[in-house]
């Protein structure tokens, strides 16, 4: 997985290719992507799966930095947001659901 970082800016955009990927995305599609302001975390959301970086190491992830977690549920899962608090809610499809989560659940 590819992943880019930079600006909006008002009236421009920039963008650069951050010189490390990632081996294994969540899933074959990944649906969307999030960010924890508490945590610092970028997270990457796929069916049944998420991935999640600290924003500050990319670039310079060790495996270590990697969290992963796989779920059983066999549902969709479209996005994930955040609460100033850290507090999750994950949007899923095929049985469209909000879930909510604690402040430790990513």
């Amino acid at each position: 997985m590819k992943l880019f970082k930079g600006k909006i800016y008002t009236k421009s955009v920039k963008f650069k290719l951050v010189m490390q990927g990632i081996k294994y995305a969540p899933g074959p599609r990944t649906q969307s992507l999030a960010y924890n302001k508490k945590r610092n975390r970028l997270y990457m959301i796929a069916d049944d799966s998420v991935i999640s970086v600290p924003v500050s190491k990319l670039g310079k992830l060790k495996k270590s930095d990697v969290q992963s977690t796989q779920f059983s549920a066999k549902r969709e899962f479209e996005g994930m947001q955040f609460t100033s608090d850290g507090s999750s809610y994950l949007l899923t499809n095929k049985g469209a659901e909000i879930m909510q989560g604690s402040t430790k659940s990513f």
